[in-house]
């Protein structure tokens, strides 16, 4: 009896591979921005019209993952023939010496557009750090960093470490790469109260994230962390106040 059971379980699953009715009619792309539909398909072998049971979905992820422009992506199937793709693009953050544009893991994104992007000066052996730090630094803010470097001799995690320069001039002394999110955030937020007040900065230094410094002229605007958002010189005691101000020269307590 038993061994009846598995041989209808057998010539049902044999003919399971093989009926129309399991045969791939809808394939839901998301996450495309610069991959295209067709080029998915490809490269993941997938094709409308063949048995959903003969898809080896984690093969097919695997040929994915050999594209430089995806970094993450997962294929499931929803019975009786839908495929769905969920595929995560890997994001261009920075052109190399050699003109190759790069993302924030330093992997080269073959046919992206350069105009616009930092540009990043630093060794081979360091470039996934360097260009992480990048990566981290918000999407409305980034267009606004010209280059960055990291220090020849240390490396982005020597204690010199990486160095931006902004669009405007402002020099960014970033420190190594470590709490990149914490650097670019902010980063970002001081670009956007600087913005607000009509002012810009000399030099900001991010070294430590939670306090951030930027040169003001004759003034060093201290950002702690008792907020998101500096303001300016002069505002009164019942104000919320991330910022305070130094004559420029002072300790200004970074790391």
């Amino acid at each position: 009896m038993a061994g009846a059971s598995i041989a209808l379980l057998v010539v049902a699953g044999a003919a399971a591979t093989r009926t129309p009715l399991f045969a791939v009619r809808h394939v839901e792309i998301t996450g495309m921005s610069t991959l295209t539909r067709r080029a998915v398909l490809e490269t993941a072998g997938i094709h409308t019209g063949s048995n959903v049971f003969q898809l080896d979905a984690s093969a097919a992820e695997g040929a994915l993952l050999t594209d430089p422009w995806v970094r993450e992506a997962s294929i499931t199937r929803d019975l009786p023939g839908t495929v769905r793709i969920v595929v995560t693009e890997r994001l261009p953050v920075g052109t190399t010496e050699d003109g190759s544009v790069v993302a924030s893991d330093g992997v080269t994104l073959p046919g992206a557009a350069r105009r616009g992007l930092p540009s990043i000066r630093t060794s081979p052996d360091t470039l996934a750090a360097t260009a992480g730090a990048l990566g981290a630094i918000p999407a409305a803010a980034l267009p606004q960093v010209d280059s960055i470097r990291s220090d020849p001799a240390d490396g982005p995690d020597g204690p010199d470490g990486m160095e931006l320069t902004l669009r405007g001039g402002t020099v960014v002394i970033y420190g190594s790469a470590e709490s990149v999110e914490e650097k670019g955030a902010a980063l970002a937020s001081l670009l956007d109260w600087l913005e607000a007040q009509g002012d810009r900065a000399t030099q900001i230094d991010l070294r430590s994230p939670t306090a951030p410094t930027a040169i003001l002229g004759a003034d060093r605007v201290i950002v702690d962390d008792r907020g998101t958002q500096p303001q300016s010189a002069g505002a009164t005691p019942d104000d919320v106040s991330p910022v305070r101000t130094t004559p420029h020269g002072a300790d200004s307590g970074s790391a």
